[in-house]
């Protein structure tokens, strides 16, 4: 992702758009998803974990997830409001996240 991209996806955010109106707004398509999961994770397996935040549990993302996610955990299977089910202390998840933004 661009730097240009990240600081206006942050400067979305921080005037309070939701992840769902700010993806609408990019036009992040089915063919986004898809070209971006090829270059991150190739001919890998992998799985999609949401974290069920109000605006990543909406009929239309989770809709979309079903169809173009092939191991697609629903909140069935995945609840982020169950204490410890979450495998990342936040502290570590924030390192990364740093570490990570540089690499990009």
């Amino acid at each position: 992702m661009s730097k240009a991209l990240r600081t206006l996806i942050t400067d979305l955010h921080e005037q309070g758009e939701k992840n769902a109106a700010i993806a609408k707004k990019l036009c992040v398509t089915r063919v986004a998803l898809h070209r971006t999961v090829r270059e991150h994770f190739g001919l890998q397996n992998w799985t999609f974990q949401p974290d069920w935040s109000p605006t990543h549990e909406t009929k239309t993302i989770v809709e979309l997830c079903r169809q173009e996610i092939p191991d697609f955990w629903g909140n069935d299977i995945w609840s982020s409001n169950l204490p410890g089910m979450n495998p990342m202390d936040f502290e570590i998840r924030s390192i990364l996240e740093n570490k990570l933004s540089r690499t990009f």
